[in-house]
């Protein structure tokens, strides 16, 4: 009995490190992977969208977005390539990326920000529409080019779609 408790004790302590190194082993291979869900992953991607606004029978605006990443609280998107059309004043404006707050209808354009009309192209980093007070501004730097004309400043905002207010380091050419 006693050669047995011995042969026992042999063999659980040369097994032991035998077990140790293997899990050892298998934590190392399979730390690194992280899973391919995650609860706190959670949100919705939608591609190559196009949404149409109408008010009544007329076409207000026009959003052409190839990625849309719909946030956790149901309120926001993250845009990327974006082309906003609006068709009453002819303005086209393009994106790299934005952000929608779909509570309040705000949208936010950054990254290489570019707009043209009939008359004018403009560029700015960065452009903050707010429908709600009909409000376009440009917090970042603004250039304004027409045919006749260009004109830069560090911010600028259009007022109700009449007016362009550009401030800051204005300088206008006319030629």
């Amino acid at each position: 009995m006693i050669k047995f408790i011995m042969s026992a004790k042999r063999l659980l302590l040369m097994l032991l490190p035998a077990v140790t190194l293997f899990l050892l082993l298998l934590i190392l291979t399979f730390r690194d992977r992280t899973p391919v869900y995650s609860a706190k992953m959670q949100r919705s991607v939608i591609k190559d969208v196009t949404v149409y606004h109408f008010r009544g029978e007329s076409l207000q605006w026009r959003a052409s977005i190839d990625e849309a990443i719909l946030a956790e609280n149901g309120r926001d998107a993250y845009l990327r390539k974006i082309s906003l059309f609006y068709p009453e004043k002819k303005l086209t404006l393009l994106s790299e990326d934005g952000y929608y707050n779909m509570k309040e209808g705000d949208i936010r354009l950054s990254r290489h920000v570019r707009g043209k009309t009939e008359d004018f192209v403009f560029m700015s980093p960065e452009l903050l529409y707010v429908p709600s007070k009909r409000i376009i501004t440009a917090s970042k730097g603004l250039e304004v080019k027409g045919k006749n004309f260009t004109i830069e400043g560090d911010r600028g905002r259009i007022i109700k779609s009449r007016t362009l207010e550009v401030e800051g380091n204005v300088k206008a050419t006319f030629y």
